[in-house]
């Protein structure tokens, strides 16, 4: 995955492995559910790849 940039809504799948830093600091909402099913909701973003 690319960069997440401010207005980015992000998914991790269930034991996905991630890690955030920032030199700015963020703001960030964090929804933990056991059914939650993003794709019915978000659009899926193009990654940069690395």
């Amino acid at each position: 995955m690319g960069k997440v940039q401010a207005g980015d809504a992000v998914f991790w799948e269930k034991d996905e492995w991630h890690e955030t830093k920032t030199t700015k600091g963020l703001t960030a909402i964090v929804i933990e559910n056991e059914e939650l099913s993003p794709s019915s909701y978000m659009k899926k973003k193009e990654a940069d790849i690395f």
